[in-house]
């Protein structure tokens, strides 16, 4: 990943570190539970149909593209869909997460890629939902958006490799950089974990 403290990836190798950061956010059962979610609200407003589920088109437009602008708030407040969840849908989300993955990583790959070095006594943790996603204001994706990075340039995916590394796809710093600023650091490495 580094030579004397530099990041030094060919274009494949880019390519498949974002693949892996898109899918790492898409695999866990967290996603699932939105995707779930998600496809509840539209079937409860007449929004898509059984026969949507099955047309990749479709399932590109309706879901992925977020067709209806569709945020979790207006899920979370939906009476009809709180509490309410699909059951026999496995299939069909984890098909989901695989076209939301691909739409993901078309926009990592648009993004500097960088590594943020934890300062001394500072460590990331490793865990099972690996993927942090920080908007341009340093909230968390999940509380405003879904899937549609396209609305804020300032998005920056974070991968944790090791307790005192993690690699960046952001636009906020220059191309294959090493944010070792410690207050800065210090700042990532807590909302990371």
């Amino acid at each position: 990943l580094e030579q004397n403290g530099t990041l030094s990836l060919k274009y494949k190798e880019e390519s498949i570190l974002a693949t892996l950061i898109a899918h790492q956010y898409t695999r866990t059962k967290k996603f699932r539970k939105t995707i779930n979610k998600f496809l509840s609200f539209l079937f409860l407003n007449n929004l898509i149909t059984k026969d949507d589920l099955g047309d990749k088109k479709r399932i590109q437009e309706i879901i992925v593209k977020n067709k209806f602008n569709i945020s979790p708030k207006q899920i979370e407040s939906n009476f009809l869909s709180n509490g309410f969840s699909l059951s026999g849908t496995r299939g069909q989300e984890l098909f989901i997460a695989i076209q939301i993955a691909e739409h993901i990583v078309q926009e990592i790959y648009q993004k500097n890629l960088h590594t943020i070095i934890a300062p001394k006594k500072h460590y990331f943790i490793l865990s099972d939902a690996p993927v942090c996603i920080i908007g341009k204001n340093d909230e968390l994706l999940e509380v405003n958006n879904f899937w549609n990075f396209k609305r804020d340039d300032g998005y920056a995916f974070i991968l944790p490799i090791s307790p005192k590394k993690a690699i960046v796809f952001g636009k906020n710093f220059k191309q294959y950089g090493q944010i070792t600023d410690d207050d800065l650091a210090k700042s990532l490495v807590a909302m990371v974990n």
